[in-house]
């Protein structure tokens, strides 16, 4: 059926899976499914990446409330300070 190079080419192939050419080979092969399937993919990564930016955009209003609140506080203390 198959000859050795042939047979070690396909092992190789069937195990770079994780490496998606067997994933793009599957969506050539589905033609306009794996467009759409491909579509769908990268929308999801593009929401993924939002969520994430969105994720670090309140982290970094949380610190900043924080530094603020702070801050606040350090001025009311010096005026505490200053009355007595």
């Amino acid at each position: 059926m198959f000859t050795t190079e042939q047979a070690l080419a396909v092992k190789e192939f069937a195990e770079s899976k994780k490496y998606g050419k067997m994933r793009e080979f599957n969506r050539k092969r589905l033609g306009k499914r794996g467009e759409e399937i491909e579509k769908r993919v990268k929308a999801r990564e593009k929401e993924q990446e939002r969520k994430q930016e969105e994720k670090k955009e309140k982290e970094l209003e949380v610190a900043l409330a924080k530094v603020n609140r702070a801050v606040d506080f350090k001025d009311k203390f010096k005026h505490l300070i200053r009355n007595l």
